[in-house]
């Protein structure tokens, strides 16, 4: 029997990165994901749900096991950095998600949706400095899924507490 909402958000490591370079709290993402679950969209991508609520939106699958909700990437709106991040590329398995950074950003990121994922821009000069691209294994070459680096397993997990 399928629980009426999720109680749990497991992070994938990818979410969490996603996250961490926007300067979102993964407590505050669990908190908005489980508030705004009833307000899911299906999403077309393979992530199952979709939520989008403050400025940012939320890839989900749900259930996913025990009344588990995973994120498998939070994206849009903009992010202040504190430092340079290092250049970073991987692919992620669950979720069919690579990343490709292009060059580190100076400060704000902001993310453009494509019909294939994301394009992330330096808010400041305006450049390119990363290509979130879903459905990778379909959409990118062999060779080029391959070669990344794989960034899999779960990361943290936020439990809703009992009011």
């Amino acid at each position: 029997m399928t629980p009426a909402s999720p109680a749990i958000v497991a992070f994938t490591r990818h979410a969490e990165r996603r996250a961490l370079e926007r300067r979102l709290g993964l407590h505050d993402v669990g908190e908005l994901l489980l508030s705004h679950h009833d307000q899911r969209r299906r999403n077309p991508h393979d992530a199952d749900w979709l939520v989008r609520a403050s400025g940012i939106a939320i890839a989900y699958n749900w259930p996913d096991g025990d009344d588990v909700t995973m994120p498998s990437s939070s994206a849009h709106g903009a992010s202040s950095l504190g430092g340079r991040m290092e250049t970073e590329s991987y692919y992620m398995t669950e979720g069919d998600i690579a990343y490709i950074r292009v060059q580190s950003p100076h400060g704000s990121v902001c993310s453009e949706e494509q019909e294939w994922g994301l394009r992330d821009y330096d808010e400041e000069t305006g450049e390119l400095v990363g290509l979130e691209v879903w459905s990778a294994s379909k959409v990118l070459p062999k060779g080029l899924v391959d070669a990344l680096p794989r960034l899999d397993g779960r990361g943290r997990t936020i439990e809703r507490q009992p009011a």
